[in-house]
């Protein structure tokens, strides 16, 4: 019998996916919200290798970000916030199809001379170019929780990825392996040379976390380093969460549904795949009419999630063409979209520093079995069971799920630091 899937929309751009009873402590956070003083944007180039220039956009006292932990009623030690903090919009360098272009995102440095970690938080889904971490305005709660990690004492990465900021002239590559991987990574080399030009001591240790889309960017990012270390940066463990890791099993259960609530995701893989590997055919041979008509407009940088839902259908069967409902994965004119899937999964190598994932066991946006399925590949590709964990968010969904997720992977980043 095939599911039918009601879950609720989200959205999902990082740790900003609060909703149901978190939605009114949060509004405490305004308070931090309302002091950030923001600076002259004095553009500050440089010649190193991987940053190009950036902009200090934003300072918060430590006083006021513990006073607003304390009052959102979410369960992170207060008592270890202790620096004021710097944020910059960050500039540099990386690489996309082969060619070196400009990308951007995020970075705050907190104000210490003792030695620090670095952090980096991959965001989930966006379809808009004014929620990458880099155009938010500073008087969002959005631009506070992602340099928040700052105020504990680290230097606190989020990455806008290829197709925001600096370099939303390119379609996003939504879950294309090689692009997002490089985009973080550069972005990591170059957080590093801000914090030498400021004078941080950054001790080398490097945490990766992410929900949803980012928790798959962190996967992607752990393999990537792991495959060529970077130099000066340690990773000590990764922490992705809700991650849609095996996108060949992520596209079996989606088309087996009877509904599915977040269509959005299935055709940003769709208009991602289809410009980043030039399948003209795809929208066609996928689509039923009028969604392979109009699909490719509704990834403009201008709609909302919630938009390109409404202008899709729930209905698995009213969205996709008969072949792909039923024979996706034997007729011919799928291969290449499938093995793309296949490619661009990370699955199926063996870790050697420690992977710390996390899902809700309700969640049908991004099912539970994906991560236990991943965990399962990575085992059997070598990796050891200790090495490898799942901490279940019980009775958590999508998006009932990020609140506790972001309690309990900061605990866990505070003890390795």
């Amino acid at each position: 019998m095939k599911k039918n899937i009601k879950a609720r929309s989200y959205f999902l751009c990082g740790v900003a996916s609060f909703g149901g009873k978190y939605s009114v402590p949060l509004i405490c956070l305004l308070l931090f919200v309302a002091s950030c003083k923001s600076a002259k944007e004095d553009v500050a180039p440089t010649t190193e290798k991987a940053l190009i220039d950036f902009v200090q956009v934003c300072s918060v006292p430590a006083a006021q970000s513990k006073l607003a932990v304390t009052l959102s009623g979410i369960k992170l030690p207060a008592a270890e916030i202790k620096y004021d903090i710097t944020a910059y919009k960050v500039n540099y360098n990386t690489t996309y199809k082969g060619k070196k272009i400009k990308a951007s995102g995020l970075v705050t440095l907190p104000a210490t001379s003792n030695a620090v970690g670095m952090l980096s938080f991959q965001h989930g889904t966006t379809t808009l170019f004014e929620e990458a971490p880099s155009a938010l305005a500073t008087s969002t709660l959005l631009f506070h929780l992602y340099t928040l990690p700052s105020s504990f004492g680290f230097i606190s990465v989020a990455p806008d990825y290829i197709g925001f900021g600096a370099s939303k002239q390119y379609r996003h590559p939504y879950y294309v392996d090689e692009a997002t991987s490089a985009a973080v990574l550069d972005l990591l080399k170059a957080a590093k040379e801000l914090a030498a030009s400021k004078s941080i001591n950054f001790n080398s240790k490097l945490f990766l976390a992410g929900y949803s889309q980012g928790g798959c960017a962190t996967l992607s990012a752990h393999r990537a380093i792991e495959k060529k270390p970077l130099d000066g940066i340690n990773l000590i463990a990764s922490f992705p969460a809700a991650g849609g890791y095996d996108l060949a099993g992520m596209q079996k259960i989606v088309f087996g549904f009877e509904t599915y609530s977040e269509p959005v995701f299935l055709g940003y893989v769709l208009t991602a795949y289809k410009n980043y590997y030039q399948m003209n055919d795809l929208y066609a041979a996928v689509l039923k009419l009028p969604y392979a008509e109009k699909i490719d407009g509704l990834y403009d940088g201008t709609h909302s999630t919630a938009h390109v839902n409404a202008a899709l259908t729930t209905t698995v069967a009213d969205l996709l063409t008969p072949d792909a409902h039923a024979k996706f994965d034997v007729d011919p004119k799928f291969s290449s979209f499938l093995d793309a899937l296949k490619n661009n999964s990370v699955i199926n190598w063996k870790p050697e520093k420690p992977v710390y994932f996390y899902h809700g066991d309700a969640d049908l946006t991004v099912p539970y079995k994906t991560t236990t399925d991943t965990r399962n590949s990575l085992i059997a590709a070598g990796a050891s069971p200790d090495l490898v964990k799942i901490i279940v968010l019980e009775g958590k969904d999508h998006g009932t799920g990020v609140v506790p997720y972001a309690e309990e992977m900061l605990k866990e980043v505070l003890k390795l630091r």
